[in-house]
């Protein structure tokens, strides 16, 4: 229901959508730096301020810091779901056009109109965070898919690796993050969630793939060396759309990003970001032949894959 917060009553735009790509050279302008490396990415935007005030009228500014603060309940404060993260508004081949500014309604308004409450005429903006998700949560409980307990997963011997994009306009990434370390706090801590679980994080890369930054690898191989050879990935090979470079976890891992233009094994100054990242320019690895004395289950999906023995 973000999208309210860009949309005036009458269904017109708060910040039209040509100050989208405004806001975001602003954010990388302001934040690019900030992890060490100025290299047109933004390494965590949850650490990125920039002052909008300087940019935009206030209505447009408001509206812009509500989409990246998210939703929180009203009477308890508690954060409900995340915001987009800063630097997403607008990367060129992705933005927030799709799901926020060009439909009249939330994309998934629908379920809340005919499987929660069950009325056709149910208008998006009377919900009420804290009535109408406790409700939601009681009566569509069934659809949630944030246990965090993956114990069983564990002891059948699974392997999970996610990951998603810095930049990601559809999917916000802070989610993703925030179930990470959710499962990473009830599995005991880091260590014993490394064992079965990682999670990547990509700076510039968009929803799947897409944006400024690295944004194509093969976790198929990663995910078969750790089920058949017990080597947990550090780092995974990526590339961008137009070259051949490289990409890496976060246990919450850091993610440790360099950019070497030149001579692919060469390593340049390093940075960090929350998750381990490596660009490079390198052939895609291919994909090696399954093992026969093995057998897996792969289920992929652009928020993550899944590998167990069976």
């Amino acid at each position: 229901m973000v999208l309210a917060r860009l949309h005036n009553e009458d269904g017109t735009l708060v910040v039209p959508v040509e100050k989208l790509a405004t806001v975001t050279k602003a954010v990388v302008e302001a934040c690019d730096a900030s992890d060490g490396l100025k290299d047109g990415l933004i390494g965590d935007p949850r650490r990125c301020s920039v002052d909008l005030a300087k940019l935009l009228p206030a209505a447009q500014a408001e509206a812009i810091r509500k989409v990246w603060e998210g939703v929180k309940n009203p009477r308890t404060g508690q954060q409900i779901f995340t915001g987009w993260p800063m630097g997403s508004e607008d990367t060129g081949d992705q933005s927030w056009r799709p799901y926020l500014t060009t439909p009249r309604e939330p994309m998934r308004a629908d379920l809340f109109r005919y499987f929660l409450f069950h009325d056709p005429n149910w208008n998006y903006r009377t919900i009420d965070w804290d009535r109408d998700l406790t409700y939601a949560d009681r009566n569509l409980a069934f659809m949630n898919a944030i246990d965090p307990d993956l114990g069983p997963f564990k002891r059948n011997k699974g392997k999970l690796l996610m990951y998603a994009g810095w930049a990601d306009a559809v999917v916000p990434p802070q989610d993703t993050v925030a179930y990470y370390e959710a499962v990473t706090k009830t599995m005991g801590g880091s260590g014993k969630t490394q064992d079965f679980a990682r999670l990547f994080m990509a700076p510039g890369m968009g929803h799947c793939a897409g944006g400024p930054g690295p944004n194509q690898f093969d976790a198929v191989t990663a995910l078969d060396e750790w089920v058949t050879k017990g080597k947990a990935p550090a780092q995974l090979a990526a590339s961008h759309s137009t070259t051949e470079p490289s990409i890496a976890p976060v246990p919450f891992a850091r993610i440790r990003w360099s950019r070497d233009t030149k001579d692919p094994a060469a390593s340049t100054k390093p940075r960090t970001s929350p998750a381990q990242f490596q660009w490079r320019r390198s052939p895609r690895p291919a994909i090696p032949p399954s093992t026969p004395k093995r057998r897996a289950q792969d289920v992929r999906h652009c928020n993550g894959t899944r590998y167990r023995n069976l």
